[in-house]
């Protein structure tokens, strides 16, 4: 029997039942603790990374992570895409003032 080594969150389960484990800080400190190859513990993390996929997968369709992938792609083309937006939202706000002192 061999064991494999996982990372796992050197956490309480109090601190487990308060923050979930898929939304936990970047800075949480980590242990290795050993977790045999087979049986319940391996049938578990198979689970947990199915879970974590699942996350995964549903965080790459929201908006923000979009406009993420959106800034990342203008950044490898030497674009500020984000000043544009801040740009095009001042020429927006502009409009709008012209229109509104052309209707008082």
């Amino acid at each position: 029997m061999c064991a494999v080594f996982f990372a796992l969150p050197a956490s309480s389960f109090a601190e487990d039942v308060k923050q979930p484990r898929l939304v936990r800080p970047l800075n949480q400190p980590w242990v290795r603790q050993p977790v045999r190859a087979h049986g319940w513990k391996s049938a578990n993390r198979g689970y947990q990374l199915k879970a974590i996929d699942a996350e995964i997968a549903r965080l790459e369709e929201t908006d923000l992570y979009q406009l993420k992938t959106q800034v990342d792609q203008a950044e490898e083309e030497e674009r500020d895409l984000l000043a544009a937006m801040a740009a095009g939202v001042d020429q927006q706000v502009a409009e709008a003032r012209g229109r509104l002192r052309r209707s008082i």
